[in-house]
């Protein structure tokens, strides 16, 4: 629009329409507050602040559709029709790109009422098997896709499994899992495990800054360092690396994005050695984004087509539903099935998938 042009913003494509009151704290009231929780940050009350810079999970503003369509779910124990919808939406934005089947208008337009054969035929009894969420029977046979409270949850899960299958299989056997930079509890979970975490980011780019002060384009910081991944399979030995970890965005490197390239380098090298490719994804909608607005080939993409793209070199993801614009709460854990014969820890990961 011309406006947008004079102004140098784009139109808005929302209205807010919720708000939260708070109340009026003094500076007098949040310093006792402080001392009598010994500054410490995770002990202070959040009803004190008027900018909680800590609280990054569970804040999701949910548009009035997101709202709306909870009024039309069911509480049921079995396979309730939002159970049906919500595995449905991650295949279409993880897995079909522009060719979205978008299943929620099928209970707002009533379909679920007006037309059974409809929704058994579309969506109920509907096989899917190959990708990260598998229907139909092959869900009965094979589950891939775990639907949890959190992101975190997700994660610890995936260890659970890990663990005691390592333990059994390869007792006193310590492995070596590399990433891009590992999530502090991610970290923790492997070294629980009792084997060695390694965050393998380039630290010369990340600490580079332009003689202009900003960047053209984004560097792409939360990369892995190919060269050290490399170095690193070669010098602890290729099976003693049970995983190859990427996360997305950089969570641990300020947040940085991951390029495509950089995805795509990381899922071969994984895959030439038979190594599941695991992906902590709690942002990659913004990822995506990035992808979209630095990299060179992406600009005329939609997000969901990127989305596609990416999704496609990873094997498992962990990751939290509370981010990025999916909702205030929850999290996932899917895996794709393949074919692991070719390597015993990676036959491993296919069980605990």
């Amino acid at each position: 629009m011309e406006y947008e042009k004079m102004l140098g913003v784009e139109a808005p494509k929302s209205w807010t329409h919720v708000v939260r009151e708070v109340p009026t704290v003094t500076q007098e009231q949040r310093r006792k507050a402080l001392e009598m929780t010994h500054y410490n940050e995770f002990a202070f009350p959040a009803g004190l602040l008027y900018i909680d810079c800590l609280s990054d999970s569970g804040t999701t503003s949910m548009t009035d559709t997101q709202w709306s369509a909870m009024f039309l779910a069911d509480e049921s124990y079995g396979r309730n029709k939002g159970y049906y919808v919500l595995l449905d939406a991650f295949r279409d934005v993880w897995e079909r790109g522009d060719n979205q089947k978008r299943l929620i208008n099928y209970i707002k337009e009533g379909v679920d009422k007006d037309d059974v054969e409809k929704m058994m035929n579309e969506v109920y009894l509907v096989d899917y098997e190959g990708g990260f969420i598998n229907g139909g029977k092959y869900q009965l046979s094979r589950p891939n896709t775990f639907i949890v409270p959190q992101g975190r949850c997700a994660e610890a899960l995936l260890f659970d499994v890990l663990k005691p299958l390592f333990a059994k299989r390869w007792p006193g056997k310590v492995f070596t899992i590399p990433s891009n930079a590992h999530f502090d509890t991610t970290e923790g979970n492997i070294k629980q495990m009792g084997n060695v975490p390694r965050n393998l980011f380039h630290k010369e780019i990340l600490f580079e800054v332009p003689k202009s002060g900003k960047y053209e384009k984004n560097p792409f910081k939360g990369d892995m360092d190919i060269d050290k991944l490399n170095q690193l399979i070669e010098a602890v030995g290729v099976e003693n690396v049970p995983l190859i970890y990427s996360t997305v965005t950089n969570n641990s490197v300020c947040g940085q994005a991951v390029s495509m390239k950089n995805i795509r380098e990381v899922s071969q090298i994984a895959h030439k050695y038979n190594i599941p490719f695991v992906m902590d994804g709690a942002r990659w909608a913004e990822n995506c984004y990035f992808i979209k607005m630095n990299e060179e080939g992406y600009r005329d993409k939609s997000i969901c087509e990127i989305a596609k793209e990416m999704f496609s070199y990873f094997d498992v993801v962990s990751a939290s539903l509370k981010k990025n614009g999916h909702a205030n709460m929850g999290g996932i854990w899917p895996s794709v099935t393949r074919d692991y014969s070719g390597r015993s820890s990676r036959s491993s990961m296919r069980t605990a998938a």
